[in-house]
């Protein structure tokens, strides 16, 4: 399927899951990188391409998911997901929500890690990013 339509991210990732569950790991790396150089646009192909590769790997494959999808939340929320410390993961959040800053989730996710007087700082500027959300709202009145 792949090579009759190589532009069809979900056949990339068929063909790199079957090498990794028939024990074939470095080959489906291989082949979900070669998925992500055909198919740059596709938020799927880089995250499976992260999750294949070992953590200090999947740092740089997700550095360049956001470098072709800047706007694109699940591969941000994934950059945070990568980084261990606190520290690391607000500056991702506060990246992200340059890029994307009307996404509710991101902004959850950003000031769930905050101090409490620094989020409520940040839950007054979401509320001004995204006036309908409901949820930020009642976050910032609690």
């Amino acid at each position: 399927m792949r090579e009759t339509n190589p532009n069809h991210p979900p056949a990339w990732i068929a063909s790199a899951r079957l090498e990794e569950v028939t024990g074939k790991v470095q080959a489906a790396r291989n082949l979900i990188m070669k998925g992500c150089e055909v198919n740059p646009n596709s938020e799927d192909l880089w995250l499976e391409a992260a999750r294949l590769q070992p953590p200090e790997v999947s740092k740089s494959i997700i550095a360049q998911a956001v470098r072709h999808l800047p706007t694109s939340v699940r591969i941000w929320a994934k950059a945070a997901d990568l980084e261990l410390e606190v520290k690391a993961k607000k500056k991702v959040y506060r990246k992200a929500l340059e890029h994307i800053p009307n996404s509710v989730r991101l902004w959850k996710a950003g000031v769930e890690l905050e101090e409490p007087d620094d989020a409520r700082i940040l839950l007054g500027r979401a509320v001004e990013c995204c006036p309908t959300s409901v949820e930020l709202w009642l976050a910032l009145a609690r």
